[in-house]
């Protein structure tokens, strides 16, 4: 089954909602994911108690490096050592 974004979103908002975060497994299987498909997985994760499947779904979505890049090239040098020390040491695995 595909489906778009949307719909991926709702379903896997429906399944953690109703207890079945195993079913949010749809998430997989959304072609283009939003900022709202991640959103909805890593909450649902978190709901269900499962911080370390909701931190690993985090750090799939979002690149320390480059924020910290983006920061260091604009002179931001407060806010990326905010960022830099929010880093996890240890990254897990999938």
């Amino acid at each position: 089954m595909q489906c778009n974004a949307i719909v991926g979103s709702a379903l896997v908002n429906m399944y953690t909602k109703c207890g079945y975060i195993e079913n949010a497994q749809v998430f997989h299987k959304v072609p283009e994911r939003n900022v709202v498909s991640w959103n909805v997985t890593i909450l649902g994760y978190v709901e269900d108690g499962n911080v370390d499947e909701a931190m690993k779904f985090f750090l799939q979505m979002v690149s320390w490096t480059a924020i910290l890049d983006e920061y260091l090239h604009k002179g931001y040098l407060d806010k990326a050592m905010e960022i830099f020390l929010q880093m996890p040491k240890k990254i897990p695995h999938s």
